[in-house]
């Protein structure tokens, strides 16, 4: 089942949005709320719904207000959104369901379903668009994105990619998975540089929209490396180093705690650990296995500041851990 346009602003319910460098209103933290407890009351105030999201270890950084298409956001650090009237309902989900935290690579409580949605179709506004057309160069560099993602072997992701304007899709009525647009004229974001992502939806659907925000300055090279990220997230990837952004060489991890639980960033099995140094007792840790894992982490595509270490392709453990979550059906060998 497609999402439908329904206006130029992109009304968007329910989502998750990972964002770069975007201006905040600080707002300090409430240590009231009981964070054991399944919530069911409504009419919450900014500091409870922060106390919420700490709870679900999101991400590491400050809460703020942030307003986006007319819709009200929590920013979560410098690249993450959660929309105000989500929070109570993704707690009570996660709670309930008592996802553990474990190491790298991370993917999002939901994730994409290939068996139930199929190919997905992305649609970016090319440059006929006045409003929020991609450029030649945006095109091209959304273009060899999609081929990375395209040419891996043994995965049941896949995607199509097309380009028009919103009054050609709104009047032809045509439906997509993911809009990919450009809001670089938008004097809302004349501060403002990066790209938006949301994570996919509570039903299993990809994350519906990919935003651009001044980004001409960037080589070809960077932006398909942008591109390649944020389709990550639009499929369920959290970025590895979420809780210490130690690609962003700020090393800042949330302290760890008995009830502390990793909901909204589930460790996917098999990838690269984290490991730090460990000289005694069982299970003893060098440190060339503790660079080599942290290597691993903040090399990573999905890594929350990437472009500090020129990676501009997928790594060993990027596929490994796409192919952890959508490996391709084994087919029956012909008796």
């Amino acid at each position: 089942m497609k999402k439908h346009f329904k206006s130029i602003t992109f009304f968007m319910m329910g989502v998750m949005v990972c964002l770069s460098s975007c201006k905040k209103e600080e707002i300090p933290l409430n240590e009231t709320i009981n964070t054991e407890k399944i919530i069911n009351e409504e009419g919450f105030t900014d500091a409870e719904l922060f106390d919420m999201i700490r709870a679900l270890q999101i991400d590491n950084g400050a809460l703020s207000n942030i307003t986006l298409f007319g819709t009200e956001y929590i920013l979560v650090g410098n690249d993450i959104i959660i929309p105000k009237d989500e929070v109570v309902e993704r707690y009570n989900s996660t709670r309930a369901g008592k996802n553990g935290l474990g190491a790298k690579h991370h993917r999002a409580t939901t994730i994409f379903n290939p068996k139930q949605f199929g190919t997905i179709d992305i649609y970016g506004l090319n440059e006929k668009d006045k409003d929020s057309g991609l450029s030649k160069k945006l095109q091209k560099a959304l273009k060899a994105a999609v081929n990375a993602y395209n040419k891996l072997d043994g995965l049941s992701i896949k995607f199509k990619l097309k380009f028009d304007t919103f009054n050609n899709l709104k009047r032809k009525g045509i439906k997509a998975d993911i809009l990919v647009v450009d809001e670089t004229d938008n004097e809302k974001y004349k501060l403002h540089t990066g790209a938006f992502a949301e994570l996919p939806r509570a039903d299993g659907s990809a994350g519906f929209l990919i935003e651009t925000i001044r980004l001409e300055d960037r080589t070809d090279k960077d932006l398909k490396r942008l591109f390649i990220h944020e389709l990550g997230h639009s499929i369920g990837f959290r970025h590895t180093d979420w809780d210490t952004a130690a690609s962003c060489e700020v090393v800042e991890r949330i302290p760890e705690k008995a009830n502390d639980s990793g909901y909204g960033a589930i460790h996917i099995p098999g990838s690269p650990r984290y490991l730090k140094v460990k000289t005694k007792g069982p299970n003893k840790v060098t440190k060339k296995q503790s660079d080599a894992s942290i290597a691993a982490t903040i090399n990573s595509i999905y890594s929350k500041c990437n472009y500090t270490k020129k990676v501009y392709n997928f790594t060993k453990s990027d596929k490994a851990a796409l192919k952890k979550l959508f490996s391709a059906p084994k087919k029956n060998k012909k008796k």
